[in-house]
């Protein structure tokens, strides 16, 4: 199973050998949550939430004894960030972190790698090739996550307005007029104003 996180950059994100990102907006630099960490935690999550079903799911292992577990699986994570972004890393670590256009090619490439390292008298390469769903177990699993996906409603923008009303509870819910991110903070200059944590701007 490939995790990724896709993140919506209008600017520069850079990398310190910590690994700690930072966002930069023209002059303006500000501290980002890790996207890595972040889809890390969505894949520990889904782990979970997949164990707890593991009997529905899951055939049983040799024997009949006990069902398998989702954890002894391999998962890989991934962030796409968005074409117009630039990425500033220290050195070529992070291999996760990649362009959005790139994806397809990653993604195809963990697939081969995987499909490799199955074939019989192929060498150990990691933990690639080494488990596999049944087909059975495929499509049950299949079933489970599209039956449990819930998305996020549609938003239509409100004209003129740089807000959107939420279906649910029709409140509005404020857009950045620069590059219609959501991610924003009410601050306090000489008046109460939007400061959007995607492109930096009031």
């Amino acid at each position: 199973m490939i995790i990724i996180e896709s993140k919506s950059v209008t600017g520069e994100i850079q990398i310190n050998p910590q690994h700690e990102f930072v966002r930069v907006h023209g002059r303006k630099r500000t501290g980002m949550p890790s996207p890595i960490l972040q889809a890390r935690r969505q894949k520990d999550l889904l782990v979970k939430l997949l164990d707890d079903r593991k009997e529905e799911l899951l055939g049983k292992v040799l024997l009949g004894l006990g069902h398998a577990k989702f954890s002894v699986y391999d998962y890989e994570v991934m962030v796409a960030i968005s074409d117009q972004g630039i990425i500033q890393r220290p050195d070529a670590s992070l291999p996760e972190l990649v362009k959005a256009d790139q994806i397809t090619d990653a993604v195809s490439a963990i697939i081969a790698r995987h499909r490799k390292a199955a074939r019989l008298l192929s060498k150990v390469d990691g933990d690639y090739g080494l488990f596999k769903f049944r087909e059975d177990e495929f499509d049950r699993i299949v079933a489970f996550l599209r039956d449990a996906h819930a998305p996020l409603p549609e938003r239509e923008p409100q004209p003129g307005s740089g807000s959107a009303a939420d279906p649910e509870s029709n409140l509005p819910i404020y857009l950045c007029k620069h590059c219609k991110g959501e991610d924003l903070s009410i601050l306090f200059g000489t008046s109460y104003y939007f400061k959007c944590h995607d492109c930096g701007g009031n």
